[in-house]
């Protein structure tokens, strides 16, 4: 129906959910998250194999920075963040949905991409920029194609 866009829906999530808690409440929850996590095939198969032989590995998502950095190095992560007032979460900082990654990974200096791996078309404007994308789906490789 689109009512409202993506946006508006996390920063509706994030002032029910999140508002007034305190970093530290926040970086517990992200803890007890990661733990229970069970990353996929794309993560052992892939992820680690490139990351392993210094390829440079990004992970960029719409996701939320503070729970996603608590499975990957920080520096890797390229996600959207929190906003925070006297120590505590007053809202959305940024995020990071469609084109907005691409925007982010432009400020960064990072015009194309080697291979994408995705579980959203939400994600168009990334598989513009690679030069081979991965669909997946419940952590399997469903498709893929060359886009450059």
């Amino acid at each position: 129906m689109k009512l409202i866009n993506n946006t508006q829906l996390k920063r509706i999530g994030v002032s029910l959910f999140l508002k007034g808690k305190s970093i530290e409440e926040i970086m517990n929850h992200a803890n007890e998250y990661a733990k229970k996590l069970q990353l996929n095939e794309i993560h052992n198969e892939c992820y680690l194999k490139y990351h392993n032989s210094n390829h440079q590995c990004l992970i960029v998502s719409a996701g939320l920075h503070e729970y996603i950095a608590r499975l990957f190095s920080s520096e890797l992560v390229i996600a959207s963040k929190l906003a925070y007032r006297d120590g505590n979460v007053c809202g959305l900082k940024t995020n990071l949905y469609g084109k907005h990654k691409v925007m982010e990974l432009k400020k960064l200096g990072y015009n194309e991409v080697d291979i994408l791996y995705t579980d959203s078309f939400a994600d168009k404007p990334l598989m513009a920029i690679a030069k081979k994308v991965y669909i997946v789906k419940r952590g399997q490789i469903v498709s893929q194609f060359v886009s450059k």
